[in-house]
């Protein structure tokens, strides 16, 4: 299924059209900054610690060839197994392969970039595996971190997924 990309200028054009979302859009890009600001007047040292978190960032990205072989032997030792994978298409025939060990032919999966950018799906579906994205992890995500206000209608939906959510759990625990 091939995706039809569109222009931003159209896109937003068409969002600017909904007057009421884009008031709700900017109440709430302005309610975020605002608190934005005043955490960072609250904290005297703020700059010092943006500097720090800057240079944390650098160390870890300059170093991860060497924290992800930590991760790895650490993952081991907690039974985990790990996959490398050089391109999509290794990606795609570890998780693929791993699948037909199980004799797999239903998976329901977290969405994620990762497996967009690969076409995991499209490939599975050519091997007769059914996928189901969900993004019932990051609706979890969402409701543990809420910081903005909702727009309408927002907050049935939310409690709705939770409630799905939990009685999901409760019956294949």
């Amino acid at each position: 299924m091939q995706k039809s990309i569109k222009d931003h200028a159209v896109l937003s054009g068409i969002f600017n059209k909904d007057e009421s979302r884009v008031d709700w859009h900017d109440e709430t890009l302005w309610f975020v900054r605002k608190k934005r600001d005043q955490a960072v007047q609250s904290i005297p040292e703020w700059e010092q610690l943006r500097e720090y978190g800057s240079q944390i960032k650098n160390h870890s990205l300059s170093n991860l060839d060497q924290y992800l072989i930590e991760f790895e032997k650490k993952a081991k030792t907690n039974g985990i197994n790990i996959h490398w994978a050089e391109d999509a298409k290794e990606h795609n025939e570890i998780i693929a392969e791993i699948i037909r060990k199980n004799n797999i032919k239903h998976v329901v999966k977290s969405k994620s970039m990762l497996t967009e950018e690969c076409n995991l799906n499209s490939y599975l579906a050519a091997q007769g595996v059914e996928v189901v994205d969900t993004d019932l992890g990051e609706y979890i995500v969402q409701l543990t971190h809420i910081a903005a206000p909702f727009p309408p209608n927002v907050k049935k939906q939310l409690l709705l997924v939770k409630n799905s959510y939990y009685y999901t759990l409760h019956i294949y625990k």
